[in-house]
């Protein structure tokens, strides 16, 4: 066993904690370090790539996530929705009452917050609760697109909505049923609602089997896709475009 050393480096912790105790402001200040959103331990990083990055993001009640920076357009797939509060760094927490009424909605709604990219913020987050909260963050790395354009997504004829930065569409996969979704220039990502769904690349590989709301994948631009309901259930699917 390596026995502590008694050299001069092994009182430097004791002093600062010394500094840290003679120096309140020293410890709000350290409790107000902003870390990037992705690195941010309630924003969990599950898919980085050239264009996009995907957030798990999951706050138990009563939980609160450090400051952290959003800084580039994101969308947002609602999972568990609950009631929460914000604190903008160096301002007070919102006026959101904790005997508030969580949203009634099923898994799947779709949102994006496009001023991040050019005005970004610096917040924390609570969940007030009851429930827990839970988000597929998708954030766009890119520089967009025309907001105007519009044409094929997938199989569909075209999105449900479109911005410069994202598309988003709500669909079911019925029991049995399946898409052919040709291959296109923006990645997609599509989260499971509800249900059990397969999805095969055009090279016959296996890219991903999603159960249950929250799961996801990513598209890849120029490939083939075949999409399948792989259960005995309606599938509902949230699809984002990154642009």
């Amino acid at each position: 066993m390596q026995r502590l050393s008694t050299s001069p480096s092994s009182t430097v912790p004791a002093l600062l904690a010394g500094w840290l105790m003679a120096c309140p402001g020293l410890t709000t200040l350290a409790a107000q370090v902003v870390v990037p959103v992705h690195e941010e331990p309630r924003h969990r990083l599950v898919h980085s790539g050239v264009r996009l990055q995907v957030l798990d993001i999951g706050i138990q009640p009563g939980d609160t996530t450090l400051f952290h920076r959003h800084d580039r357009p994101i969308a947002y797939v609602e999972i568990d929705a609950t009631v929460v509060n914000q604190q903008r760094l160096g301002g007070p927490w919102g006026g959101v009452s904790a005997t508030a009424t969580p949203p009634a909605r099923p898994p799947g709604r779709v949102s994006w917050n496009e001023r991040y990219g050019q005005s970004p913020v610096e917040h924390r987050v609570t969940a007030i609760g009851p429930g827990p909260f839970r988000l597929i963050g998708v954030v766009n790395l890119g520089e967009g697109g025309p907001a105007e354009r519009v044409g094929q997504l997938g199989p569909f004829p075209e999105p449900d909505d479109a911005s410069r930065y994202f598309s988003r569409t709500a669909t079911e996969l019925a029991t049995g049923d399946s898409w052919a979704w040709p291959a296109g220039d923006t990645p997609v990502v599509i989260v499971l609602a509800a249900g059990e769904i397969s999805v095969d690349a055009d090279d016959a590989e296996v890219a991903a089997h999603l159960v249950g709301a929250g799961a996801f994948t990513v598209l890849a631009p120029g490939k083939a896709y075949r999409i399948r309901n792989a259960g005995t259930a309606s599938a509902s699917l949230s699809i984002v475009e990154v642009r």
